[in-house]
C-alpha cells in the first residue's frame, strides 16, 4: 500500500521568517570511521557528535516517522514528520478542540479527482514536539487546517498533524530508521554525517533531488523527485513522465489495486517494479512505484518525474540540511533487503476510535484473496492467530508463498479463510 498525503501543489512560501526554538544538549549516537554496504563498498562516516542534536524516539508505522507533539498548548498529538508536506497541517478535530481562527484559505492541490478541500490558514501558532522536557518548538509559525483522518484509516494509527516544511527550515533534521529516532540539530552545528553529501533543491518549501530510473534494456533516464517521507511506499511516478519515457516501462506488467482515498477524492492507480532506481550512488533493483492515474498536484509539474518515499529511505540514516542545500544517506543493515509488496490484493481500512478493526475496501479481481473468497466489506478479526493492527497486517501479507488465515466477519459470521499469497507486481 502506497500512501501520501499530496499536498505538494503548493508551491508558496508558507514559512514564518521569524521562529523561536530551545536547544537541548544530548549526545548524537557514534558510529564507527566507515560503513560497508552489501556490495563492499565503503562509506566514510563522521565520528563527531552534534553538539546541539536533541534526539527523540518515533514509532516507525508504515515507513512514517510519528513523534508526540502540540499546536497551542493541545493535548499530546499523534504528529508524522513530513518533508513533503509544504505546510505543517492539524487536523479539523484538533483545530476545534484548541479554537484555531482561519484567517484564510487556498485549494488544496492532490492525486484524487474527487471532493474540492480547501487549506484553511491559520497565521501565527506554536509548534512543540518531541518528550515535554526536549525544548523542541517553534513560535508563531504559519499553519493550516485540513482534513487528514484518511492517513489513518490507511495505516490503522491515529494521526492528528503533520510538521512539516517548518521544522526542516529551522533545523537539520536526521531519521534514522533502524535506530527509530530523530535528531534536531541546530544549522551553526559543524557536524555533519560526513562525505558523501547529495545537493537538494527546495521547490516550494519541499526538497527535490536528482535520480535515475532504469529500464529492462539498461537505459537511465535523470530526472527530478521530491524526497518525501510522509510517502510509506518507494516511489509514486507521474504518468506525463513514464509517457515521454515509454522505455522504462517496456516488459514490464502494470497492476491496477483497488483504489484509495487522500487529498481530492479517491485515487485510481497502477503498481510496476521497476528495473532500478539510483540515487545519490545507491542502486536499487526491483522497487515497486505506484502511478497515479491522473496527474494533479506535484505530479502535474513539468519540471518533478515522482517521488521518492520511505520504502526506500528505511534503508538509510537520512540527513537534511535546508539552508546548504544538501541530505545525506548513510547505509543501515536494510540496504540491500528486497522490495516487497502486497501480495494478497488486499485493500484494507481500519475504523472505530481507536482505529483497531480492520475491514477490506476492496479486493483485486482474480488476486489469491479474491480466489479465496474474501469479500469488500469484511472485517478481518486476526491472521494467523493474532490481531494485529493494520500496519502490522500489511507486512503479513507481503510474504511470497506463505498461507495467511484469516478469521473473517462477514454479516455477524464468522468464518476461516485461508489466503495464499502470491506474486501481483
Amino acid at each position: 500500500m502506497t500512501y501520501s498525503k499530496c499536498l505538494l501543489a503548493l508551491a508558496m512560501a508558507f514559512a514564518s521568517d521569524t521562529s523561536s526554538f530551545a536547544k537541548g544538549v544530548v549526545e548524537g549516537q557514534t558510529s564507527g570511521a566507515t560503513m560497508k554496504d552489501g556490495d563492499g563498498r565503503i562509506f566514510p562516516l563522521s565520528q563527531c557528535h552534534p553538539a546541539t542534536a536533541v534526539t527523540i524516539p518515533v514509532r516507525m508505522i508504515s515507513n512514517l516517522p510519528i513523534m508526540p507533539g502540540r499546536v497551542n498548548g493541545s493535548r499530546l498529538l499523534n504528529v508524522i514528520l513530513d518533508t513533503g508536506a509544504a505546510l505543517s497541517i492539524v487536523s479539523p478535530d484538533v483545530a476545534t478542540e484548541i479554537g484555531l481562527k482561519s484567517t484564510s484559505s487556498v485549494a488544496a492541490g492532490g492525486f484524487g479527482q474527487g471532493d474540492d478541500q480547501t487549506l484553511h490558514l491559520i497565521d501565527s501558532a506554536n509548534m512543540v514536539w518531541g518528550l515535554d522536557h526536549a525544548g523542541l518548538r517553534l513560535a508563531s509559525e504559519r499553519i493550516a487546517v485540513l482534513p487528514i483522518d484518511y492517513i489513518g484509516a490507511q495505516t490503522g494509527h491515529p494521526v492528528d498533524a503533520l510538521f512539516g516544511s517548518n521544522v526542516f527550515q529551522h533545523f537539520r533534521v536526521t531519521v534514522d530508521y533502524a535506530h527509530k529516532s530523530v535528531s534536531f540539530i541546530s544549522f551553526q552545528d559543524t557536524c555533519t554525517p560526513g562525505v558523501g553529501a547529495i545537493p537538494i533543491d527546495i521547490e516550494g518549501n519541499v526538497p527535490v533531488v536528482e535520480a535515475e530510473i532504469g529500464g529492462n534494456n539498461g537505459s537511465l533516464v535523470k530526472a527530478k523527485f521530491v524526497v518525501d517521507i510522509g510517502t510509506t511506499g518507494a516511489a509514486i511516478l507521474s504518468k506525463r513522465f513514464l509517457e515521454e519515457h515509454p522505455e522504462l516501462l517496456a516488459g514490464h506488467s502494470l497492476v491496477a489495486p483497488p483504489p484509495f482515498s487522500a487529498v481530492g477524492g479517491k485515487i485510481e492507480y497502477k503498481l510496476v517494479r521497476l528495473s532500478r532506481i539510483r540515487i545519490g550512488g545507491h542502486d536499487f533493483a526491483g522497487p515497486v512505484a505506484a502511478i497515479p492515474d491522473q496527474p494533479a498536484g506535484i505530479l502535474a509539474s513539468p519540471g518533478v518525474a515522482g517521488l521518492l518515499g520511505g520504502e526506500i529511505l528505511r534503508r538509510f540514516t537520512v540527513t537534511w540540511d535546508y539552508r546548504s542545500r544538501r541530505m545525506w544517506l548513510v547505509p543501515n543493515a536494510r540496504l540491500h533487503v528486497p522490495f516487497e509488496a502486497d501480495a494478497s490484493g488486499l485493500h484494507l481500512i481500519a475504523k472505530g476510535p481507536s482505529l483497531a478493526r480492520t475491514y477490506v475496501d476492496g479486493v483485486l479481481a482474480g488476486s489469491p484473496a479474491a480466489r479465496a473468497g474474501v469479500q469488500a466489506g469484511d472485517r478481518i478479526i486476526s491472521s494467523n492467530g493474532r490481531r494485529q493492527p493494520l500496519w502490522e497486517m500489511g507486512r503479513v501479507l507481503m510474504v511470497l508463498g506463505a498461507k495467511v488465515a484469516l478469521l473473517v466477519e462477514r454479516d455477524g459470521k464468522l468464518l476461516r479463510i485461508i489466503v495464499t499469497l502470491a506474486n501481483l507486481v
